[in-house]
């Protein structure tokens, strides 16, 4: 029973786990972020992706602030990226708001900035674009805020081996309820003989006295 739970957790994790899209600048040029108001869960992925333009994405303190935030860990892109060479990931780890903004001089003081919700609510639907074509180079933001580097290639394979991932859990789950519930069948049958058995010798001895 405690196998069949760990793995029902492990499985709603892995499902729950999902990737937001935010497209860092707009289709026609515009200094924007899209969507400005990102609703994201526990564990979803936060990807960031270089649209048009030279724009970085810096964390902040308040909303609509283009100050850079005073923690130690504060998200950075690490600096001004042009489309559509750079995406970059940030990992919701924890729930609560957090704002970012653009630093490249004048975008944030004409509405580049945004903010991130991020919740554990199951519900929360999240609007989404699909990622533009990434070029050799991203950005993973880790736990600490420092940057770290992978091929923006691996992206495709990661997200196979998410699903594949995810079904080979549905199919050992699967294997594991039905070896659980055969089991307590099984258990169930045997008390039944097993009270039919002496029921029967409570009979026959009664027979026998007479």
């Amino acid at each position: 029973m405690l196998l069949n739970f760990l793995f029902l957790t492990v499985l709603i994790t892995c499902i729950h786990a999902s990737k937001v899209i935010v497209s860092v600048g707009g289709l026609k040029g515009e200094n924007i972020f899209v969507p400005q108001i990102i609703h994201a869960r526990v564990n979803d992925q936060i990807i960031f992706s270089w649209v048009s333009g030279s724009h970085s994405v810096v964390e902040s303190d308040l909303p609509r602030s283009c100050a850079k935030s005073a923690k130690a860990d504060a998200f950075t892109s690490g600096g001004e990226f042009t489309a559509p060479n750079k995406t970059m990931v940030l990992l919701a780890t924890d729930i609560g708001i957090k704002y970012f903004y653009c630093d490249v001089p004048g975008h944030c003081e004409n509405g580049m900035y945004g903010t991130i919700i991020i919740s554990d609510d199951l519900l929360t639907l999240t609007p989404t674009l699909e990622v533009s074509s990434a070029g050799p180079e991203s950005t993973l933001i880790n736990d600490n805020g420092s940057p770290l580097y992978f091929e923006s290639a691996q992206t495709p394979i990661i997200i196979i081996g998410t699903l594949v991932g995810a079904g080979v859990l549905i199919i050992v789950g699967s294997i594991l309820l039905y070896m659980y519930f055969k089991r307590e069948r099984k258990m169930k049958e045997q008390k039944i003989f097993s009270n039919d058995h002496n029921i029967f010798q409570i009979y026959s001895q009664v027979v026998t006295q007479e």
